[in-house]
């Protein structure tokens, strides 16, 4: 019964994960590239995306292996994807001059630095710079992959800067603080409360396990 159920949650995350890869690429991507495609090519397209993408993960399959665990092997996929769309969600929150096109070049390159990372990785070249005494762990790399990512976003901001609208005024603090003006909720499920909660828990633990 146990491994039924096990079988079943996992079909159930696969077949949403191909779903959205299907829907994604026919309608986010070649849909906009080409809008008069009709639905019955659109679905082709789909199953063809559906296709490559099973085909991508049984080739990347065996470099599992070469992960101590799942968790570790999780992990350090995140921390090469995550970065730059930490940086543009994060400076395109608390810093009202961050721009569109900004945006677009910091994740187009902090995609192509995570990639290159990740291949270093897989190859072999950060493990011999990490007995050289270099600090390179992933999560480390995640941390000086954001570094260069805000770098690029501040640099190409100020380079493209973006013009407020009357409408696109209202989306943006105008200062980071002006995010803790609200009063919030009343009681335990303020957010302020819970903020200083969850920084004092990630601070205890980090000292606990540092």
């Amino acid at each position: 019964l146990m491994a039924a159920a096990l079988l079943a949650a996992l079909m159930s995350t696969v077949s949403g994960a191909l779903n959205s890869i299907a829907t994604l690429f026919s309608y986010d991507l070649y849909r906009r590239w080409r809008p008069d495609t009709p639905d019955r090519k659109l679905v082709v397209i789909g199953r063809v995306a559906t296709f490559v993408a099973m085909l991508l993960a049984i080739l990347w399959s065996p470099f599992i292996a070469r992960f101590t665990s799942i968790y570790q092997g999780v992990n350090t996929i995140i921390c090469y994807i995550a970065p730059p769309i930490t940086t543009v969600f994060v400076w395109g929150v608390f810093w009202r001059r961050a721009s569109s096109r900004a945006a677009l070049t910091t994740l187009t390159v902090g995609s192509v630095l995570g990639l290159i990372v990740f291949i270093l990785d897989m190859s072999g070249v950060l493990e011999r710079l990490k007995q050289r005494g270099w600090p390179v762990e992933f999560m480390m790399m995640a941390f000086y992959l954001f570094v260069i990512c805000s770098i690029v976003m501040v640099a190409a901001s100020l380079k493209w800067p973006h013009r407020h609208t009357p409408q696109s005024e209202r989306l943006v603090w105008k200062n980071p603080w002006e995010a803790l003006s609200s009063p919030g909720w009343k009681g335990l499920l303020n957010y302020k409360l819970l903020a200083g909660a969850l920084f004092v828990v990630m601070v205890t633990l980090y000292i606990a396990f540092a």
